[in-house]
C-alpha cells in the first residue's frame, strides 16, 4: 500500500504510488521548454553535467543560468506522508557562489521536478544560498499539498522545514520567478495581515477604506463569444484602451517589462516599459470616479497563462470589483506610483477597472483557456441576429439574380446547422460582411466563401457546394462571376425562391 501522498491537478492528495519521473533528458527537456516562455529565447545551453548551463535572452537583455534540478521524489521518512524532496548529489559549486542579489545577468538556481502522469510538470525553487554549504549530498524539503495547489492555480509561494520560502510553479512561470527570486525568496507574499503581526493600525485602516471608497464600483471580467461576425468587438463599443492577442504574445507586451537603451552618456540603460495592461490599470487608479475598460480581442490565441503570468491571482474579484487578493511587483507600483499623491503599496485590480475579451471558439489553432482561469470570468453569447444589421437587406448579386444578405446567409446558415449538423459557432454572423463589400462578389468570395471552404465545410465539401469545382479557384471564378450557381442543387433552389423577395421581418437565427 502507498505510504506517501501525490498530488492531483485539482489541487488535492491522495495516497499513491511515487512517480516514476522525470528522467534526467526529460528534465533538460523541462527547462528547457520552460525557459523559452514569455519571449524569452534560449541562446545557448550544456547540459552534460550539473550545473546545467543556459543563457537566455529577450529585447537585447542577456542572463546566464547556473540550474541545479533534480526529481522530486517521496522524502525518505515514512511518519511524514506529505513530505517531497530532491537530493542535492555531487555537482559543480560555480551555481552556488553566485551572488544572486548583486547579479543581473547571472544566476544561479536550485530546482526540483515533480512529473506525474496526467499532469503538468510542476517546478519547485529553493534558495541557493541557503543551501551553498549542502556538503556531499543533502535534501530539500516540500510539502506535497503545495506542489497540488501549483498544479491547481499555477504559482504558490510557501515555506519548507526550515522555514524558508520556497516556490512551486508550472513551468510557464520560470521566467517571472527568475525575473523576481530575490522578492520571492525574501517576502512573504502569502501571508495575511493579523492582529499578532500588527501590519495594519487602525489608522491605515481608515485611510484604506477612504482611498477605497474614492472608486466607483462595478468592475468585472467579462468573455464575449459566439460566431464569427455577430459583432463581438462592436458590441463592447469604441472606448477603452484595445489590444489584439496573437500566440506570440508574452507577459512583457501585455504587462511590461525591462528595454534596453542609451543613456546621454552612451552607456546601456534597462527601462520599464508597460504594456496595455499596465497603462489601463494606472489610467483607472488616476482616475478612480469613473469605469474604464481594457478590452482584448481575440484573447484565446495566445497562451493567456503565459501572457498573464502574476497577475492571474488579480482576476479574483469581490462583489463591488477590487481584486480580492494582490501581488507587490516592483516595477508595476514603481509605475503606477509615478505623479502620485498617495502611494499604493501592492497592485490590485481596482473597482472602475473593467476587462473585457473577445472569443471564437470554433477558430483552428487557438489555446484552450483553462478551467481556473476561465472560473475567473463572466461569459456572454452573441447569437447570430440580423434584427440590428443596417444592411440585412442589400443585396448581393448570385447565379444570375439578386439576393439579400440576410436571406443569402440566413439559407446557408439554416443547411449548415439543420443538414450537416454545424455549431452554431462557425455560422456565419450579421455582420461577417460589411454593406460596401456586398457589391463586390470578389470580396465576398475571399473572405465568405474561403471561410466556408476551409474551416466549415472542410471535410464534406462536396456536401455543401457543387461537386464540379474541384479546387477553390474554380469555385470562387464562378461565384465572382455573378453568373453561376457554386452550391449543391437543394442550396441553389432555396436560394432561387428567395430571388428579389421583400424582406417583411427579420428574425433571429436559432
Amino acid at each position: 500500500m502507498p505510504s506517501y501522498y501525490q498530488a492531483n491537478k485539482d489541487g488535492t492528495v491522495e495516497l499513491a504510488e511515487q512517480p516514476i519521473g522525470p528522467n534526467r533528458n526529460e528534465i533538460v527537456q523541462i527547462l528547457n521548454s520552460a525557459l523559452r516562455g514569455n519571449g524569452w529565447n534560449v541562446d545557448h545551453s550544456e547540459v552534460a553535467s550539473q550545473p546545467f548551463k543556459f543563457r537566455i535572452s529577450a529585447n537585447n537583455f542577456a542572463i546566464d543560468l547556473y540550474i541545479y534540478c533534480w526529481r522530486i521524489s517521496n522524502g525518505g521518512r515514512e511518519s511524514r506522508k506529505y513530505e517531497q524532496r530532491i537530493q542535492i548529489g555531487s555537482s559543480g559549486s560555480e551555481g552556488f557562489e553566485i551572488d544572486n542579489y548583486s547579479q543581473s545577468a547571472k544566476k544561479g538556481l536550485l530546482l526540483g521536478i515533480y512529473y506525474r502522469e496526467e499532469t503538468e510538470p510542476i517546478i519547485v525553487a529553493w534558495e541557493t544560498e541557503k543551501n551553498k554549504n549542502h556538503g556531499s549530498s543533502k535534501s530539500c524539503f516540500v510539502d506535497i499539498n503545495s506542489i497540488a495547489i501549483a498544479l491547481r492555480d499555477g504559482f504558490i509561494q510557501t515555506r519548507d522545514n526550515r522555514n524558508n520560502l520556497i516556490c512551486a510553479f508550472k513551468k510557464q512561470f520560470l521566467n517571472y520567478y527568475i525575473s523576481n527570486l530575490n522578492l520571492l525568496h525574501n517576502i512573504d507574499f502569502s501571508s495575511s495581515p493579523t492582529k499578532d503581526k500588527e501590519l495594519y493600525n487602525t489608522e491605515v485602516k481608515e485611510t484604506e477604506q477612504t482611498f477605497i471608497s474614492n472608486f466607483v464600483t462595478g468592475g468585472i471580467n467579462k468573455i464575449i463569444y459566439g460566431a464569427p461576425g455577430v459583432g463581438k468587438s462592436f458590441s463592447l463599443g469604441k472606448d477603452g484602451l484595445r489590444v489584439t492577442f496573437h500566440p506570440e504574445y508574452t507577459y512583457f507586451e501585455f504587462v511590461g517589462g525591462l528595454k534596453p537603451g542609451k543613456d546621454n552618456n552612451g552607456e546601456v540603460t534597462y527601462d520599464f516599459i508597460p504594456g496595455p495592461f499596465l497603462k489601463a490599470l494606472k489610467i483607472a487608479y488616476d482616475n478612480p470616479d469613473k469605469i474604464h475598460t481594457l478590452i482584448i480581442e481575440e484573447i484565446n490565441r495566445a497562451n493567456t497563462a503565459g501572457v498573464f503570468g502574476d497577475i492571474f491571482q488579480l482576476l479574483d474579484r469581490d462583489e463591488v470589483g477590487w481584486s480580492e487578493y494582490s501581488i507587490e511587483n516592483s516595477d508595476i507600483l514603481t509605475f503606477i506610483n509615478n505623479d502620485r499623491e498617495i502611494l499604493i503599496t501592492e497592485v490590485r485590480i481596482p473597482s472602475n477597472l473593467n476587462i473585457f475579451a473577445t472569443m471564437n471558439s470554433a477558430d483552428q489553432g487557438v489555446f484552450v483557456l483553462d478551467s481556473a482561469f476561465k472560473r475567473r470570468w463572466e461569459f456572454e453569447y452573441l447569437g447570430i441576429s440580423f434584427s440590428d444589421a443596417g444592411h440585412a437587406q442589400t443585396p448581393l448579386r448570385y447565379a444570375g439574380y439578386s439576393i439579400s444578405w440576410f436571406k443569402f446567409a440566413s439559407i446557408l446558415n439554416k443547411y449548415l446547422a439543420s443538414s450537416l449538423k454545424i455549431n452554431e459557432d462557425k455560422l456565419i454572423g450579421q455582420y461577417f460582411i460589411k454593406k460596401n463589400e456586398l457589391a463586390d462578389n470578389k470580396k465576398i468570395a475571399y473572405k465568405l466563401l474561403i471561410y466556408l471552404w476551409d474551416d466549415v465545410v472542410r471535410h464534406q465539401r462536396n456536401e455543401f457546394f457543387n461537386e464540379k469545382f474541384a479546387t477553390f479557384s474554380e469555385l470562387s471564378e464562378a461565384f465572382i462571376s455573378g453568373n453561376k450557381p457554386i452550391f449543391i442543387e437543394e442550396i441553389d433552389q432555396l436560394l432561387y425562391n428567395e430571388q428579389n423577395s421583400d424582406i417583411e421581418n427579420d428574425e433571429t437565427y436559432e
